[in-house]
Order: C-alpha cells, then structure tokens, then sequence
C-alpha cells in the first residue's frame, strides 16, 4: 500500500526526535578505551587500511571483504589532506608517528563511520514506512531500529556491519520502487548495493535473494523469460557491486579463494564460538525483547494470508538470512544486524495494522488502542534499558589499563616480564605495554621464519592469510619512544594443536622477573574445558605453567572485573 508522501510538521518533529536519539545512543561513549585497542578486529580493518597508503591497494587479507578498507583509507586521506593544510603534518610520517603513539583519531573515524550508517538506517527505516505504511509504521519501526541493543553496540566498533547494513537499506529503497513502479532499473539498482554490502561483508550478499523475488513480484505473474533475463541482470548487476567495492576477489582470485575458502570451512565447523542452532532466534528475543518478538511473529503468520509484495521481500530477506546463520557453527549476535532494517519495518507494519484493527472496534476499541500503544512502548522501553548497560559498560575503565598504569608505576623500564598476550595484537589478553628494542627482536625473527616458510599461514582459527606483521613490527618499532619492557608472550591460539609457551624454568633463565596472569585464560585449560577436551596434552602444558607460576612467584598485585572496571582479572608475580 503506498502512503501519501507529504511530510506535516508532526512527522518531521517524530523524525527528528528519533533521530536525536539515535545519535545520542550512537555517539555517547564512541571513544571508549582509546587509545588503547582491546578489541582486536578493529586493529585487523584499521592497520589494513592504513597499509593502502604504502602504494599497494590489494589488502591480501580476504577474510573480511575490502570495502570498508577502502572506506577508512579514504577518511584517513581527508585527515591526512586537513592535517597538511592546517599544519599538524608536515608529512606522511608524522601521520605514521600519531598511529603508533596515539591512534584515536584513527580508530575512531571508523566508529564515527558506523555510527553514521546506523542513523542513516533509520532514516531509510523512516522513510520507507511513512512512503508505503503510514506515520504509525514510521515511527514504531525506526523506534525500533534506533533501540535495539546489537545496534547500539555495534556502532561504538570499527568494523563492517553497519555499513553493509546500509547498503542493504539502500537496496530496499530501490526493490520497494521497482515493484510499486514496475522498474527493472530500480530492481537493477537494488541488485548493486547488494553488491556493495557484499563487498563490505561477505554474508550480506545472501540478500540477492529478495532481490530475485522482488523481479518476479514486478512481473506480477510467471514469465520465464523475462525472469530468467531478470535473474541474469541481476546476478552481473550485483557482481559489477561486489568487484567496484572490492575488487581483488576477482584480480587476486587465488588469494581470495584460499582465504575464503578456510574461513567457510571454520564458520560452518568449529569448535570455537559455536553456539546452538537457535542462537540468532535468541539473539533477536533478548535484544528487542518478547512483545516485539511476538509481534514479528504475528507479522510472518498475517503475511501467510496477506501476501503483501513489500512484506514479501522484507520476509524472504529475514528468514534466508536467519536459516543461513541457523546452519553455520560461528554465528554472533552481530552476524544478524543485517535484517534489523527488515525486523523493524515489519514490526512497524505490524503494530500499525493491530492500532487501525482496534479503531474499529466501536468502544471497546479506544481501550484496545490505548493498551496496545502502552504495551509497544514499554517494550521499546525495555531495549532503552539495555542500551543504558551498554552504555554504562563502555564508559567503565578496562582492567587492562589499570594493569598498565600498576606496571609503569611500580615497575622499571628495560623488566623482563611474561604477559598473557595474543600472537599478533598483544593487548588482547594482557596491558598494552611499551615494548623493549628486544622484544621488537623476538617477534620479528618470529614472524619473518613463519612468512620464509609459509606466507599464506593460519591466523588463529579463522583464516589462511599473507600476514605483513613483520613489516607492521619493523614500522613501530620505527616510531617506538621509550625504552620500553622486555615481553615474553603466552600466546593462545585459537588451534589448540599449537602450543606457544615452554616451562618456567625457561623464561627463568631468560631473566623474566614479573609474570602477569590473566585468570579467564588460565582457567580456559581447566580438566573439562572446550579447549582441554580438544587437546588434553596441550591444555596440560598451559595448566603446568600456570601453577609453576603460582608456586614459584610472590603474589604482588590482583585486579578484579567488577562493577566499576570491565575487562578480565589479573594476577601480577614476581619471582
């Protein structure tokens, strides 16, 4: 049904009320924990990024789609531009120098960019719910999208889901004026920024399939022709997206295709992060809580005999999405932002039927209509309730960054010291820490005997890539300032076959004087755990070290997770 597009003064002042919001929820908190980096994924698109300004566009990494790469590099060129013409960098290698010593603004460009593709969703959300529904879907369904907690969240990272999610609202647009319309070119349309949400995450790209059926709700009746000129437009449209957004799939095939392939392989079978089919059905429960869950049902139900052609789309792109991430073992709640913009028209859709349902029902109607609206909005008060502890939850300081200001205070530069660690991102699991000249040693003979070998290596769990962490170590240690402290990593893997550590004895001798624990690990290795069913030996060499640790060293400080400081809980010993 297509509503009247005259906007009154009353939409414009709901749409600007939402919108305020959003920004509020999107924008508060944005620069929490910088500058230091404890979320590792964000390091992954931000340090690729960067690289392209060495001259070379193709990212040789493929388990995230180089689009949102391209994005960033492109932001940093403006800062980079501004920063020239203003005077803060005389060259690119004060740029380089502000990354390694202070990377706010770096890291925070990206978070700015996802939060700015989540209010323009719910502008479209908006739009296309005032233009098709009416003022009543409009506004339920952006308040939706604007409160739901994944959202939210999502939008205080630098990574790529808002911004595919974007696209794919953007696509909406297009496959919703095609059918009412019935304009190939605007499916085509659709069918491209399809393509580019494709090109930012891989995943998104499951939304093609609403596109062919938005193609044959134009037609209105089967024609196999057409539909079949149709299906292969779109199909080259989508495809010309994808390689516009990220083209070395294609220029670097190979590269792309060993890469691809081992993360398919691991999404769908790992034993890590696994969650239960059920998870993304669970994952919507807790995060737009029961009534609105309800009311997305009732939606699917209603459209059985509705059959309403938007509502089909909408419908087609929820469940396609949510059978796909049902049938894969490495699914998130992040993984299912990608339907929020649908789940949220749907429900707007929804609850504007129940209201003029109810205003039809002589007097007892008033009463239906004012309980039904009381009802809607204290659910949506319910996902405001969890967007202030996630709020609140990202503002707290990390414990890690207490670690950090214990070990500076109390402990000299040039220490030796053992510290929980990931392999290539060090502040993971431990403080971020300045390094020693050695230590710069030690992980760069590392790296550089691990890329002679083999430069297509295993990253964790998740995927074969030609890493570059030697050259990314070279560079800063490059701009490094301090004399900084010798760090011996225990590293864990996510291939529990491999095993990074040696015995006590060992980093005694190496003259390690200080090792700080992170208790979550230690006690992932515990009889009974994932990782120690997985591989008993290698869980019993991590375990070992640990307790050597505690028997061995004086206990000289603890820090706590608690309700004012998140993160993990440390140890800290002195042998």
């Amino acid at each position: 049904m297509l509503s009247k597009n005259h906007y009154s003064m009353n939409d414009w002042v709901w749409l600007s009320g939402i919108l305020l919001l959003g920004a509020f929820l999107r924008f508060y908190g944005l620069l929490w924990d910088l500058p230091f980096i404890y979320y590792t994924d964000e390091a992954v698109l931000v340090n690729r990024a960067l690289a392209f300004g060495l001259g070379d566009f193709n990212p040789h990494f493929f388990y995230y789609p180089a689009f949102y790469m391209y994005l960033l590099f492109f932001a940093y060129g403006f800062i980079y531009i501004g920063g020239y013409a203003t005077g803060i960098f005389a060259s690119t290698n004060d740029m380089i120098d502000l990354y390694f010593n202070d990377p706010t603004i770096f890291f925070a460009t990206g978070r700015f960019l996802n939060a700015l593709a989540s209010i323009f969703c719910i502008v479209i959300v908006y739009y296309l719910g005032r233009k098709y529904y009416g003022h009543i879907a409009a506004i339920f369904s952006s308040a939706v999208l604007t409160l739901a907690p994944i959202t939210v969240l999502s939008s205080h990272y630098s990574k790529v889901h808002l911004v595919a999610t974007f696209f794919l609202a953007v696509s909406l647009i297009f496959q919703f004026s095609g059918i009412a319309t019935k304009s190939l070119k605007s499916i085509l349309i659709g069918a491209f920024f399809v393509g580019l949400a494709a090109a930012t995450s891989y995943h998104t790209g499951l939304a093609i399939v609403s596109v062919l059926v938005a193609e044959y709700l134009r037609l209105g009746k089967l024609q196999y022709k057409q539909i079949i000129v149709g299906s292969i437009l779109i199909g080259f449209v989508s495809f010309m997206g994808f390689f516009l957004g990220a083209p070395y799939s294609v220029l670097d095939f190979k590269m792309f295709y060993k890469t691809f392939y081992a993360s398919a392989h691991t999404i769908v079978d790992t034993y890590l992060y696994t969650n239960s089919w059920d998870q993304p059905l669970r994952a919507i429960l807790t995060g737009i809580g029961l009534p609105l869950s309800l009311l997305l049902c009732l939606s699917l139900i209603t459209q059985l005999f509705r059959r309403d052609k938007i509502q089909i789309v909408l419908w087609i792109h929820v469940l396609s999405v949510l059978f796909f991430l049902m049938n894969i073992s490495l699914k998130m709640a992040h993984h299912s932002i990608i339907i929020y913009p649908a789940a949220s028209l749907l429900i707007g859709i929804m609850i504007q039927d129940i209201v003029k349902w109810s205003q039809s029902l002589n007097n007892i109607g008033k009463w239906v209509y004012i309980g039904f609206l009381i009802l809607s909005s204290a659910s949506l008060l319910y996902s405001g309730y969890n967007n202030y502890g996630i709020l609140r939850t990202l503002k707290l300081k990390d414990t890690r960054t207490t670690v950090r200001e214990w070990v500076l205070k109390n402990i000299p530069e040039g220490t030796k010291l053992l510290v929980e660690s990931g392999k290539y991102y060090l502040t993971f699991r431990g403080p971020d820490l300045p390094l020693s000249q050695e230590t710069y040693d030690m992980i760069i003979q590392r790296e550089s005997i691990d890329e002679q070998q083999n430069p297509f290596v295993w990253k964790g769990n998740r995927q074969i890539s030609h890493k570059g962490s030697t050259r990314f170590f070279e560079m800063k240690r490059k701009y490094e300032k301090t004399q900084g402290y010798t760090i011996y990593q225990i590293i864990h893997s996510g291939k529990i076959d491999i095993v990074y550590v040696n015995d006590l004895q060992y980093y005694l001798e190496k003259g390690v004087q200080y090792a700080i624990i992170n208790r979550h690990c230690e006690s992932n290795y515990q009889i009974g755990t994932a990782l120690e069913r997985s591989n008993p030996v290698g869980a019993t060499i991590y375990r070992t070290l640990y307790q050597d640790i505690r028997k061995t060293g004086t206990l000289v400080a603890s820090f706590d997770k608690n309700d004012n400081e998140k993160g993990f809980s440390f140890d800290i010993y002195k042998f």
